[in-house]
């Protein structure tokens, strides 16, 4: 009898143990089957029961409205009452766990990120850009380069032909523009010229023999007349291509012995007419003799 009572006293005080866990289940279910059920507004459950967040003595039977407590019930909350520290024990505040998942953002929550497609050149939030280069360069036609006006053919007449004075002091090869006393037109040359340039150059021959008071020597170009004129030399003044002086130029000579005339006046330079190069000003006697090649 005495071993009875006490295997049964061990059994007592262990389930006086588990009590307040027993008395808060009976609780929960006393509960649902007398409460309300749930409600759904707006698509979300709000249960209409009263809250069991707190684990501070006295909710659960403040929290019981008095008209629908049952016995059951109040006996239940009176026995959680009576042991406050065995009830927090069990129920204590959540664990850091718990919290940590339980205030976990939910994906519509304030933190949830969200992610915006990139505006398209189509929607209507599309930043506009602003293109801050150049215009693409174009391509400009290319400018041909400018060919110098050179001498393709040459003759040149003398009003001495027939005499040794028409060649006297003349290099071999060179083109002579010269006056001689008692002859305003001692000897005249003629040219025809290739290229795009507008302005004539003419160097002086190597030999100074044929260089006689060139620095006193004024020479004109006047626009031939004759076409088809071939290469010629000594020949007489009357033998020699017609020229027209309604429109001339006179030629500059520079320090050098070199002589430049600017044919921009004439409306193509690579006439095959060519120019006629005369002497004239106010010297009665001179003579320069150009280099051909």
């Amino acid at each position: 009898m005495q071993i009875a009572e006490l295997k049964f006293g061990d059994v007592g005080r262990g389930v006086s143990r588990y009590r307040p866990v027993a008395l808060t289940v009976a609780a929960i279910v006393v509960m649902g089957l007398t409460l309300p059920g749930p409600r759904r507004v707006a698509g979300n459950f709000f249960d209409s029961s009263p809250s069991f967040a707190s684990s501070a003595p006295g909710v659960l039977s403040s929290a019981v409205p008095e008209a629908s407590a049952s016995p059951e019930l109040a006996a239940a909350a009176a026995a959680i009452d009576a042991e406050p520290s065995s009830f927090s024990t069990s129920f204590s505040s959540p664990s850091a766990a718990s919290l940590s998942s339980s205030s976990a953002p939910s994906s519509f929550g304030s933190d949830a990120t969200v992610t915006r497609p990139e505006a398209t050149s189509e929607g209507t939030d599309a930043t506009p850009s602003f293109d801050s280069s150049s215009p693409p360069a174009t391509s400009s036609p290319s400018t041909p380069s400018v060919q110098p006006l050179r001498v393709t053919t040459s003759a040149w007449a003398s009003a001495q032909a027939g005499t040794p004075l028409a060649t006297s002091g003349v290099p071999a090869g060179s083109l002579p523009v010269g006056r001689r006393p008692g002859f305003s037109q001692d000897k005249v040359a003629f040219v025809r010229l290739s290229g795009t340039a507008k302005s004539l150059t003419l160097l002086p021959h190597e030999d100074a023999a044929g260089q006689r008071s060139a620095d006193a020597a004024a020479i004109q170009v006047c626009r031939i007349t004759t076409a088809g004129w071939q290469k010629a030399e000594g020949v007489a003044l009357a033998a020699a291509p017609k020229y027209d002086c309604g429109v001339s130029v006179l030629g500059e000579r520079a320090k050098d012995g070199s002589w430049t005339f600017d044919l921009s006046v004439f409306p193509e330079p690579s006439d095959e007419r060519g120019f006629a190069l005369l002497p004239v000003g106010a010297a009665l006697d001179y003579q320069v003799a150009f280099r051909l090649a």
